[in-house]
């Protein structure tokens, strides 16, 4: 991403004009995700939602305008993020690891401290809203190591590779009075440049300091390699949508607002008044066949919803994308028919399962450097990562699972299958100490033991 930058930052370092130059390169991809975040949120008097800004040329302006949103957008993006961060990611440490016990400690009070289940789900979010979003470790005021999430509009990442691999970070965003401002990151520290206009930068040397890792502390989660949104696709067929039933509902108000037609008679205007009042009218006689009726529009229904359930269809298909009103036909469905369902879903959801557990990877890579400065060695590869689809489970089927695998699989393996185990080592060692304090009452021992108590006592 922007790996030209790269080569000029190390021939001649960061200096204001590459920074300039590289922001407005950043515009177009700051606009779309800009826009695609105000779609999001779909405000009726923003600016995000097209049907929203729709206006008549003047010879229409009188007529019903209906705009009507339906917000596949967000339901596209909300229901990938639910299934795949609705359960939070569990972060395992091999067992085997040195100083296991203080080590795995230090990784849970980070995932508390920080929220982390959050984090991950807002960053989400964001990613299949926008295409990436960044997240920025830092060192707080504490001595605590933290992370938050960076709008991915105010985002770049320089990179040779992935967006989860970066060389340098750069952070730039508008201040509360109004001034440029740019935080960039190497693997050593931040440097901040201050400007009236991204094209004026000075950098201000009182705002440098070292961020204490020993990697670039921002850094990116991707939604795909293309840095695509997860609607980026279908926005026209959802702008087609939105007009076809706008534009249906404008004809059925319409419809109820029928022209009145005055056959051989010319009404005065207070006729035409009393008319509208009182929803009736009368003519004392009629001498040249004079008629008063309405005219109305046939509309065609059926093609109208045909044309509806044809771009729902297409929406769901080319996002990847499920219907759950009527995907699963009010019906129970378990085992191989669900994943059939669920299948472009999943696979969705299996490409950003990639790209966050190399962000995840890469988040502790940093971490763990700056650990070791504290006295903690981690080596990260001997971290898991678990995720749980969030999807209804028929428990009575996977127990029935779980129960003919026994002494087919290993217990782990079984274990790990299972949705209602969270962390498979915490489960296995439950089920030890309950082995362990189980009471045989065949055990002879206990007798002899029972024996030579009352023998005492006697």
């Amino acid at each position: 991403m922007f790996e030209k930058y790269i080569d000029l930052i190390e021939q001649h370092g960061v200096t204001a004009k590459v920074l300039g130059d590289l922001i407005q390169d950043h515009a177009s991809l700051r606009g779309r995700m800009l826009a695609n975040y105000e779609r999001y949120k779909a405000e009726k008097d923003g600016q995000g939602v097209p049907i929203y800004q729709r206006k008549f040329e003047v010879e229409s302006a009188n007529k019903i305008n209906s705009k009507l949103a339906n917000d596949f957008f967000s339901e596209i993006i909300d229901t990938k993020v639910g299934y795949l961060f609705g359960n939070p990611v569990v972060f395992m440490l091999d067992k085997k690891t040195p100083d296991y016990n203080i080590l795995n400690q230090r990784i849970e009070r980070f995932n508390k401290v920080n929220n982390l289940a959050d984090t991950n789900s807002e960053a989400g979010k964001f990613a299949a809203m926008c295409g990436y979003d960044g997240l920025l470790l830092y060192i707080d005021k504490e001595g605590q190591e933290r992370i938050i999430r960076v709008d991915p509009w105010e985002t770049i990442i320089l990179t040779r590779s992935e967006i989860t691999e970066p060389t340098y970070g750069i952070r730039y965003f508008k201040t509360y009075d109004d001034q440029c401002k740019v935080e960039f990151y190497d693997d050593k520290q931040r440097r901040v440049f201050m400007g009236e206009s991204w094209e004026k930068l000075v950098e201000d040397t009182r705002q440098t300091k070292l961020h204490m890792f020993d990697y670039c502390p921002l850094f990116g989660l991707p939604n795909n390699a293309e840095l695509q949104g997860d609607a980026d696709k279908v926005l026209s067929l959802i702008d087609a949508y939105d007009r076809a039933l706008s534009d249906g509902n404008s004809e059925i108000e319409q419809f109820r607002l029928a022209y009145m037609i005055f056959l051989g008679y010319v009404p005065d205007e207070e006729t035409v008044r009393k008319a509208k009042e009182l929803g009736a009218l009368y003519i004392p006689e009629i001498e040249n066949g004079e008629d008063i009726k309405f005219l109305t529009k046939q509309l065609d229904v059926q093609f109208l919803d045909s044309h509806l359930d044809r771009l729902e269809e297409n929406i769901t298909r080319f996002s990847k994308h499920v219907n759950f009103t009527n995907a699963f036909g009010g019906g129970t469905v378990t085992g191989p028919a669900m994943r059939y369902k669920l299948f472009m879903l999943e696979t969705k959801a299996k490409t950003m399962e990639r790209k966050h557990e190399a962000a995840m990877m890469y988040m502790f890579k940093v971490l763990a450097s700056a650990w070791a400065k504290k006295g903690f060695q981690l080596d990260y590869t001997m971290l898991e990562l678990k995720y749980t689809r969030n999807i209804p489970v028929n428990l009575l089927d996977e127990a029935d699972t779980a129960q003919k695998f026994l002494g087919v699989l290993s217990m782990r393996t079984i274990l790990s299958n299972i949705s209602v185990v969270p962390d498979v080592d915490e489960e296995m060692r439950r089920i030890e100490e309950e082995r362990d304090s189980r009471i045989d009452l065949d055990d002879k021992s206990l007798e002899d033991e029972e024996d030579q108590e009352s023998h005492q006592e006697e």
